[in-house]
């Protein structure tokens, strides 16, 4: 049989994703090619690349097609990156996603994207690179949408594949995991163990595409526990740095008695810690307590507005506050981590509306919360509703944390972002505060510290990245230090990491010195230049003895080395606590 060499394309820019996440529709759609046969790649955008760059890593991998997969937020950059290939190469391109699969008309309507996938798409393009590789026409494959002879052939969605046991495990060497994650960290897999949602939220693409596959079969459909469970086994196997996974089922509670039998097994087969998305109506103690004794620390739950009628009336969310404090109380009873989903700036909401959002998220005291700025996408009801109301002013942002893209009469898109920049950083606090450590916790008592630096501003509280959260961090430009008093505990020991943002690698300027005083005296001193030395990128975890017992005065420092190097470059205290 002869070979298709398929390429993917998949851009993140600015998105703000954490760059140890892996794509999981690529690694199924990748998986799907290979056991049939073909050859794939990936190159990952994360930055805006310089064309030459891109279009000679095209031409590296020689490809006999190329398939972006693209959100809504990214799509114009994808479309410009598929001008670029066809000004040079006379190759195919195919889009697919969620954006392809809802706003169809707009994408095929550009010039350089050849073709379209509609829904789910291994065995479209399997089917595809089957066609491409013997030379036969391809513009029938259902799911896809063709251009040919200057008109475009429309095909229908082939029915859902029932059967999700029959599908191969991720391929995750497509992405080259040794590379994504810096040496001697460990490794956050993403895995799905289902596919659909029931529910019918106003702002999600699920109901269209439920409409999507209207007639063709159920879309929510979970894979049996032992293949599930099998599936993270393998990866364990083949990727020994991996240390937690991260649930990303939109429902993984839907069945409780498939949560109950992943839980039994997964505990005993798997063990690694993990997080699940779940959703309120699918949790009781019974099924939260299963998943805490099978090692999930942290539940991710959707919680998006603490106003009950706009969650109602406007996000077809039915849930009390009083349900979901219930919820949130309960995990903390028993132990679980909470990641509260929040969403401000939605069609019909008020500033009284987001400050009862800010006061349900002060009560129920998540350990994290995502805050994000609401985003029309093509094909939702929200969305409609934005087009026939006038709303949409036509821009675009590229994630969701970078502005407001609706004039909505009940609330200015500066009120919105003010906002947003006003609370962003409290629940950055309150997350740290939570996840206080040890028996002093230097985040949770940076207020009653003392500091020392060219601009206060630079001494707070941050995380640097999604799974590693609780830290406070020091800019090393201008100098900074911070100065505690403590009571030192006999045997005491200072527990910390190091580190510096990872979006300053590529910044101008050298590195960073860390320093440790105790009482004046110098305990610890290492310097860090991420910059220019791959072997310093990532998080380095030291413990240190402390002396005596009693009053003590604990001082961090750091400092751009040399001193005069007027660069940025933000440098990380993670995690600092007094451990006995």
């Amino acid at each position: 049989m002869k070979r298709c060499r398929v390429l993917f394309i998949w851009t993140d820019i600015e998105s703000r994703i954490e760059t140890g996440v892996i794509h999981l529709g690529v690694a199924y759609l990748s998986a799907a090619l290979k056991r049939a046969g073909h050859e794939t790649a990936l190159i990952r955008v994360l930055e805006k690349i310089e064309k030459n760059e891109f279009l000679r890593r095209v031409a590296d991998f020689r490809p006999h097609l190329i398939a972006f997969s693209a959100m809504t937020n990214q799509f114009d950059y994808c479309a410009q990156l598929a001008d670029w290939i066809k000004e040079s190469f006379d190759i195919p391109v195919l889009f697919g996603g969620h954006h392809p699969s809802l706003a169809p008309e707009e994408v095929i309507a550009k010039k350089s994207i050849d073709m379209l996938c509609r829904g789910e798409g291994e065995e479209a393009i399997v089917e595809l690179a089957d066609c491409i590789a013997e030379g036969k026409d391809y513009s029938r494959a259902a799911n896809l949408w063709v251009k040919k002879n200057g008109a475009v052939v429309c095909n229908e969605v082939r029915p859902v594949r029932a059967n999700l046991n029959d599908m191969p495990f991720m391929d995750l060497d497509i992405f080259n995991l040794n590379e994504m994650f810096p040496p001697g960290a460990g490794i956050n897999l993403h895995f799905m163990s289902g596919r659909g949602c029931p529910y019918n939220c106003s702002y999600c693409c699920n109901p269209a595409i439920r409409r999507l596959y209207h007639g063709k079969g159920r879309i929510v459909r979970f894979r049996d526990v032992p293949v599930a469970v099998a599936e993270l086994k393998h990866h364990l196997k083949n990727y020994p740095r991996i240390n937690y996974f991260t649930g990303q089922d939109e429902t993984f509670t839907l069945r409780k008695d498939w949560a109950m039998e992943f839980c039994r097994r997964y505990r005993t087969e798997v063990g690694v810690p993990f997080s699940a998305m779940v959703r309120l109506s699918h949790l009781d103690e019974e099924v939260m307590r299963a998943l805490k004794s099978a090692n999930c620390d942290l539940l991710r739950i959707g919680v998006e507005s603490g106003s009950e009628w706009l969650r109602e009336h406007v996000l077809r969310r039915k849930m009390s506050n009083e349900q979901i404090i219930k919820v949130f109380d309960l995990a903390d009873k028993i132990g679980i981590r909470t990641w509260a989903f929040i969403i401000i700036g939605f069609p019909h909401e008020t500033p009284a509306m987001i400050e009862e959002t800010f006061a349900l998220v002060r009560r129920l005291r998540p350990n994290q919360t995502q805050l994000a700025i609401y985003y029309p996408y093509p094909g939702t009801d929200l969305y409609e509703e934005a087009k026939r109301e006038g709303w949409l002013t036509g821009e675009t942002a590229s994630s969701y944390f970078e502005k407001p893209v609706l004039n909505l009469p009940t609330i200015g898109r500066e009120q919105i972002l003010d906002y947003y920049d006003a609370f962003r950083q409290e629940l950055v606090d309150m997350a740290a505060r939570k996840e206080g450590r040890g028996v002093y916790d230097f985040v949770s008592h940076i207020d009653s510290a003392a500091t020392k630096t060219d601009d206060r501003r630079f001494i707070k509280i941050t995380t640097f990245f999604e799974e590693y959260p609780a830290r406070f961090w020091l800019q090393a430009h201008p100098f900074s230090e911070i100065t505690y008093n403590v009571d030192l505990p006999p045997n005491g020991r200072l527990v910390f990491d190091i580190g510096m943002d990872p979006t300053t690698y590529k910044q101008p300027g050298k590195g960073v010195r860390f320093e440790i005083e105790q009482n004046g005296k110098k305990i610890f001193s290492e310097y860090l230049d991420p910059k220019s030395r791959e072997k310093d990128r990532g998080w380095f975890h030291f413990e240190l003895p402390l002396r005596g017992e009693g009053k003590t005065q604990i001082r961090f420092r750091t400092m751009p080395a040399p001193r005069s190097n007027n660069h940025y470059c933000n440098a990380g205290w993670g995690r600092p606590h007094i451990a006995v």
